[in-house]
């Protein structure tokens, strides 16, 4: 029979996962792996909120939600969307390409596309901005991501225009969005 070191055992790794957890909310964000269905792979990343001026840029939460065709990532900000703002999901996958999904405001006029930066081919995507909410999804065959590669998310959000200072990342490092099932 193995018996721990000690009896607090249990309440030592208690403790580090305390640690680990305090550490991602010290540093403004926690991450969420989020079972929402069968056959999905998610991650929610939460960001703390106040830490930029305008509310329209100042990320809540983002939700990427990964089905077997698409990828859908959906922000959610503090205030109501206005004029002039870029919301961005940045992917890299196991072969480390990068590509960004934007969700963009300006002049009045909403558009929703991918831009893949290795070979400067841009193309539109679906996608909404409603209220405090902006939503952009894209198939993965048109990413070049595989539904069962590993990808890695980054997000942001920024002002455009006149309001080109002001951005607001939820994250620090890449986040790791599970393949759907």
């Amino acid at each position: 029979m193995v018996r721990p070191l000690s009896g607090n055992a249990p309440s030592v790794l208690g403790r580090r996962r305390a640690l680990g957890i305090a550490a991602l909310v010290s540093a403004g964000c926690v991450f969420v792996v989020a079972p929402w269905a069968a056959g999905f792979g998610s991650v929610v990343i939460r960001d703390r909120v106040g830490d930029v001026k305008s509310p329209d840029l100042d990320l809540v939460h983002v939700t990427i939600i990964r089905s077997r065709a698409s990828i859908t990532a959906t922000f959610v900000v503090a205030g109501p969307i206005r004029d002039d703002v870029s919301y961005a999901v940045f992917l890299t996958g196991e072969k480390r390409q990068l590509i960004g999904v934007w969700a963009e405001r300006s002049h009045g006029r909403a558009s929703f596309y991918a831009l893949d930066p290795a070979t400067f081919r841009s193309f539109d995507v679906r996608g909404s901005l409603a209220g405090r909410i902006s939503t952009v999804s894209a198939p993965l065959a048109a990413l070049r991501l595989s539904r069962t590669e590993l990808v890695h998310a980054s997000v942001m959000s920024g002002g455009l225009h006149k309001r080109k200072a002001e951005s607001d990342h939820a994250a620090l490092f890449p986040v790791a969005v599970p393949p759907s099932r």
